[in-house]
Formats: structure tokens, C-alpha cells, sequence
């Protein structure tokens, strides 16, 4: 269709460029709105059979849905809490195990109490941490389920013999040994150790051979007279015998005439 057509089909008025303009301009916002709502209501339909039937849209064509209609059935949604990063090796615990300083204190308390009865004949924890050699079977079976307990959350004893060693042992008292052939030696575990893995949770108290002479150490051997009468050269060999109401080694108290 021509112009001159156009013209003549309006009735031939002569309206002004501007005004027509105009008017095409206000029909053509008129039609957009209309086709947006066609499409708006379109789209609604398609999408309400894909979605909760709770879901409704807003005025800018957005999907909104209620939270509620989305919850799984007897479940509650919590605020997503921020992921906590695993340590580098999960299966390696960064600390001992909590249990293990109260079951410690537990097999303290066992070998305390187990002590007086093993002090006429044996001191106490000289059973290579056997809480004293306790003849009570109750403390006995006690002391095994504790250590049982222990070992399963990876601590082992340690109740080592033979030299100490710095990194396992702390020295508590000496002792002096007549033979001159276990110095440095453990002669007596006075507190068992324990061990998690490679680390050191407690150290082995422990009493240590030192050579008879040695300044500074045979005074303080397990058993020495404490006021130190007689000539220290020939009571601090054996200390511990004489305790135990054990020979002096031919000295003149012992000798029976």
C-alpha cells in the first residue's frame, strides 16, 4: 500500500507528521504491553506444571516459591553453615586421645593403691609398671581392662630395661652398682611411661646404675642410710639388700658372734 493510498483509506485528512508520529509511537507502547502479558501468562502456564504447585510469580515475571512447599516431609531447613576444612591427614587424630589422661590417672591411683602392699617386699613399681605387683585380683583385672582401653586408642606403656635413654626416660634416683657393669642402666621403674604412636605422652620415671664411687651420685641410691653413718665406701654397694633386711656384705653389724 502505497502512501497516497494510506492518505485516501483515512479519509483523506491531512495530519500533521508530528501528531502521527505520535500516535504510532502511544499504539506501539499499547502493543508491547499487550504481547508482554501474553507472553508472561504463557510462561506461567508452562512452568506451573514443572515446579510446586505452591509457586508463584512476581510482577517482573520471576519465579518465586515458598520455602515451606520445598521441605522434605518431618525435616526443618537450618542455615548452611560454612564448610570446616579436614585436617591434612583425617585418619591421623592432631591430638592424643582425651580418654587416655584420665585412664593414666586411673593406673596411678591403682598402683597407689596397691602399693602397701608390695612395700614389705618388693618397691613399689618394680614389676616393669605392673602397679606394684598387687596380689588383689580385683585391682589386678581392673589395671588389665585399663590398659586394654588404652591400647585401643592407640597409648602403649613404656617399661623399658636396659640404658636410658634421654628421650624416654626421666632419671629420678641412683643407685650403686657393686659390679661396676650396669652403669647407665635402669635398675627400677619407679612411674611407667606412656607412648602414642612415636610420642612421648609421659616419660618412664626410673632409678639408674651408676659405678660405685661416682661423686655426687651414690648418695642418692634407692635404699641409702639416710643419715649417712659408716663409712659410705663400703654401705652404698648395696643399699637395697640391706633394706631388705638382706646381708651387709660380711660388714660387722651382720656378723652373728
Amino acid at each position: 500500500m502505497t502512501a497516497a493510498e494510506n492518505v485516501e483509506r483515512t479519509g483523506g485528512t491531512g495530519e500533521e507528521p508530528g501528531a502521527l508520529a505520535a500516535r504510532c509511537a502511544a499504539w506501539l507502547l499499547a502493543e508491547r504491553d499487550r504481547i508482554e502479558r501474553e507472553v508472561r501468562a504463557t510462561y506461567e502456564r508452562t512452568t506451573a506444571g514443572t515446579h510446586s504447585p505452591a509457586g508463584t510469580h512476581s510482577s517482573t515475571g520471576t519465579l518465586t516459591t515458598d520455602a515451606a512447599s520445598q521441605k522434605p516431609p518431618g525435616r526443618t531447613r537450618s542455615p548452611r553453615k560454612p564448610r570446616e576444612e579436614a585436617p591434612p591427614d583425617a585418619a591421623v587424630p592432631a591430638t592424643a586421645p582425651a580418654a587416655a589422661a584420665p585412664l593414666i590417672l586411673l593406673l596411678d591411683r591403682l598402683a597407689e593403691l596397691s602399693s602397701p602392699t608390695s612395700a614389705a617386699g618388693t618397691a613399689p613399681g618394680v614389676s616393669g609398671g605392673d602397679g606394684g605387683g598387687s596380689a588383689d585380683p580385683v585391682l589386678g583385672w581392673v589395671r588389665r581392662s585399663v590398659l586394654a582401653a588404652l591400647a585401643a586408642s592407640g597409648v602403649d606403656p613404656v617399661e623399658d630395661r636396659g640404658p636410658v635413654d634421654p628421650t624416654r626416660h626421666n632419671v629420678v634416683a641412683t643407685r650403686a652398682d657393686p659390679s661396676g657393669l650396669r652403669g647407665g642402666t635402669i635398675a627400677e621403674t619407679v612411674r611407667p611411661g606412656y607412648l602414642w604412636g612415636e610420642a612421648v605422652l609421659r616419660h618412664q620415671e626410673v632409678v639408674v646404675y651408676v659405678a660405685p664411687g661416682k661423686p655426687g651420685r651414690a648418695g642418692t641410691a634407692a635404699g641409702s642410710a639416710p643419715d649417712g653413718s659408716g663409712d659410705p665406701h663400703e654401705t652404698r654397694d648395696a643399699p637395697h639388700s640391706g633394706e631388705e633386711g638382706g646381708p651387709c656384705h660380711g660388714t660387722s653389724r651382720e656378723d652373728p658372734r
